[in-house]
């Protein structure tokens, strides 16, 4: 039994993606797209691929999966979502961790024997250092293509509003 959004699963980059699930750790709830963080809270992000395609990810094409916080498609590194720690389950069921990572992106992780039908997952907590809007990209790379990638929108607001209120309201001319 699923629950959350559906899978994305497309012929063009012959992965499925799903089980995409964000959760806010202080208030114990799952969130729903458009994904609206408040800055400094701690959140959970977790997905998964799967090779829906003949061809096998492996070493021999240095396949390898790249996750980072980005501005402009990837074209740089934004600095407002820092992932704090991480783990990588590759298509062989090993795991790859981190703790205490404090960055915007992940070492690059080799996939290991990613055969069709088979996937790969990541379990990571990160925190919204400012806000803004930015996005999580993932990518699955084999040798210089991109086979596969996937932008996570997220808009992070302040924690707390402030609201001043002036009493009493209407001040008289003198």
């Amino acid at each position: 039994f699923y629950e959350g959004k559906s899978a994305l699963c497309e012929d063009e980059s012959k992965f499925c993606y799903y089980n995409e699930k964000v959760f806010d750790e202080a208030d114990s709830l799952s969130l729903l797209e458009p994904y609206n963080l408040k800055v400094f809270q701690t959140y959970i992000l977790s997905f998964e691929i799967s090779n829906i395609s003949g061809k096998v990810y492996s070493s021999e094409n240095n396949a390898r999966f790249r996750f980072k916080n980005s501005e402009d498609n990837g074209a740089s590194l934004s600095e407002i979502l820092q992932i704090i720690d991480y783990n990588f389950i590759n298509a062989n069921a090993q795991s790859s961790s981190q703790a205490n990572l404090n960055s915007y992106q992940i070492p690059e992780l080799q996939i290991q024997q990613m055969a069709e039908n088979k996937s790969i997952s990541l379990n990571l907590r990160f925190k919204p250092k400012k806000t803004g809007t930015s996005n999580f990209l993932i990518q699955i790379i084999a040798g210089n293509e991109i086979d596969f990638e996937k932008e996570i929108s997220f808009n992070v607001e302040a924690a707390d509003t402030l609201s001043i209120s002036v009493s009493p309201e209407f001040f008289g001319a003198f």
